[in-house]
């Protein structure tokens, strides 16, 4: 599973994917080049922006806060999974 989940995320290119195996021991980030690193007060700061103006009214919490969902538009999903 783990490797079919990476090879899905890997083409895309992006930072904002993440998969992670415990059980494995095994985790795979997107990546694609990057003009600067941000501190995590600075990610924190560019998440709330985010959030709070492209995702339309609440993120839903599921799994214990693990899973998050909202609408960006009314038509396009957000799907945030926390992994620690």
């Amino acid at each position: 599973m783990f490797g079919i989940l990476r090879d899905m995320i890997q083409p895309l290119g992006d930072r904002h994917t993440y998969v992670k195996a415990d059980d494995i021991k095994l985790g795979f980030r997107g990546s694609r080049p990057d003009p600067g690193e941000l501190s995590n007060d600075d990610y924190m700061k560019y998440s709330e922006i985010v959030w709070s103006k492209y995702v339309g009214g609440e993120l839903k919490s599921f799994c214990k806060g693990k899973i998050w969902f909202g609408l960006l538009d009314g038509s396009v999903g957000y799907l945030g999974v926390v992994h620690k």
